[in-house]
């Protein structure tokens, strides 16, 4: 057998409890009159009872509290959970909207795009200098700082800057080039480069030379002197470069 609600034992005890003061009421009334011990033995007895209904009541009192409690954890739950099924549903809408959307905008793409010859070929072709000048006219009204516009003031709304700032450019290689001594020092090791190829080159072709000389001894002392020499002409040019 399932529990009686708590709500319905207060009300059944407190509809109880009613009868039994109206009863009393009547009895009192009839013992006064009467003033007989029957009368007041069923007075005292109706207000024993009363006095038992109070007692259920109060006993009833703490349960009916928490349930009352629970009743409007149960309301704020039900208002939170319809919250979320308006934000769901409102999210739903938004979806179905944007996707309605991002399909308008491929079919205006796919309708923009050439379309296939009959074979189903490709269409792509050379292009040609004037569809390269209308391109670049294009970018150009996108892409560009309005007229008599200053370099050191911010450009307005809607425009981009036609060329890479100062901060842009120093930031790159080119800006590492800039400092005085990091050129000077990719200067000279470019040129010492240059400069020993220059030597070894030379110091080949004087080899060859003398391997295709008529054979003479004093020819091919001359051209080992010639080898001694280009040596010491690339060492003191890479100690004057040095320096």
């Amino acid at each position: 057998m399932e529990e009686e609600p708590v709500r319905d034992a207060v009300v059944r005890e407190m509809k109880g409890m009613e009868q039994l003061v109206a009863t009393l009421m009547a009895e009192l009334g009839t013992a006064l009159v009467k003033q007989s011990a029957q009368h007041v033995a069923r007075v005292d007895e109706l207000a024993g009872r009363i006095a038992s209904a109070q007692r259920a009541i109060v006993e009833y009192v703490p349960r009916l509290v928490e349930q009352q409690a629970l009743h409007a954890q149960i309301l704020k739950l039900e208002k939170y959970n319809q919250q979320l099924d308006d934000l769901v549903q409102v999210s739903a809408l938004k979806v179905y909207e944007t996707e309605a959307a991002l399909m308008d905008e491929i079919e205006l793409a796919r309708s923009l795009m050439p379309a296939a010859d009959a074979s189903g070929a490709d269409t792509a072709h050379d292009i040609e200098p004037d569809e390269l000048v209308q391109y670049a006219a294009r970018v150009r009204g996108c892409l560009g700082a309005p007229p008599n516009w200053d370099v050191s003031r911010p450009l307005p709304h809607g425009f981009f800057p036609p060329a890479p700032s100062e901060e842009m450019m120093r930031s790159s290689k080119l800006g590492e080039l800039s400092a005085p001594e990091t050129f000077k020092n990719v200067l000279l090791s470019h040129t010492l480069h240059l400069s020993k190829k220059q030597l070894n080159d030379a110091d080949s072709d004087a080899s060859s030379l003398s391997e295709g000389g008529d054979g003479d001894d004093g020819g091919g002392g001359g051209g080992g002197g010639g080898g001694t020499v280009n040596d010491s002409s690339s060492e003191e040019f890479e100690e004057v470069m040095m320096e």
